[in-house]
């Protein structure tokens, strides 16, 4: 009993530390000394994610800001029948996807666009809409939502990804990198509190492996009146 007690702990720690390195990858900005998880509930000062990384270091390949005289500013790209370049979001992935990619890695099969339910989730919701009641329509609609693309391309959901942003890039692409011997773990049974406490600290690092085959739109914005 005690062994398969310690298992579905240390399943649910490893849980929680993949949720944690999925979210920093996505929201990390900074690198503080001491975080603040009140302040950046997302882990924002912990490390640099992926997307900063390509804010950073990939600029050329980041869509949704503006550089001028004074700096970069936020730039909406517009999407929805009432925009002007782009109807929906495949044609924004398309478009991204012609435009700014290195030409060494156009031709890759393996790319996936990342993105939130929430930000996709309009799309799909106007095809069950477009269903009615008819059977076979219904049944084409629902397949379309099981089979999720943009694009063309596979459709994966991230725990707690930006709104309004896509990140088009194959999944082998994204690495966190360990320092051999930077991990440490304490285990404490804490009879004050009837528990045990587990406390871990990793030395990693957030890598693109190649940035011309990534592409980042952000601040992206539905338009249809």
């Amino acid at each position: 009993i005690e062994s398969a007690f310690a298992a579905k702990v240390n399943k649910k720690i490893a849980e929680a530390i993949a949720i944690s390195l999925i979210t920093i990858g996505m929201n990390g900005k900074t690198r503080a000394d001491k975080s603040d998880k009140t302040a950046n509930p997302l882990l924002q000062d912990v490390a640099k994610g992926w997307l900063q990384k390509m804010r950073e270091e990939n600029a050329a390949r980041v869509a949704g800001w503006a550089s001028g005289a004074v700096g970069t500013t936020a730039q909406e790209i517009e999407y929805g029948k009432a925009a002007a370049n782009y109807k929906n979001l495949d044609a924004v992935v398309i478009d991204a996807m012609n435009a700014m990619l290195d030409e060494r890695f156009a031709d890759r099969s393996d790319y996936v666009v990342l993105t939130s339910r929430r930000t996709v989730g309009d799309k799909y919701t106007a095809l069950i809409n477009a269903a009615g009641q008819q059977a076979t329509e219904t049944e084409a609609a629902a397949r379309l939502n099981k089979e999720r693309t943009l694009g063309g391309l596979p459709v994966m959901f991230v725990p707690n990804m930006p709104a309004n942003t896509l990140l088009i890039t194959p999944l082998s692409n994204l690495s966190i990198y360990y320092q051999t011997g930077g991990e440490r773990r304490t285990l404490i049974d804490n009879p004050r509190k009837d528990q045990l406490e587990s406390y871990q600290s990793k030395n990693l690092d957030f890598i693109v492996e190649e940035y011309g085959a990534a592409i980042l739109v952000e601040n992206l914005k539905e338009k249809n009146s």
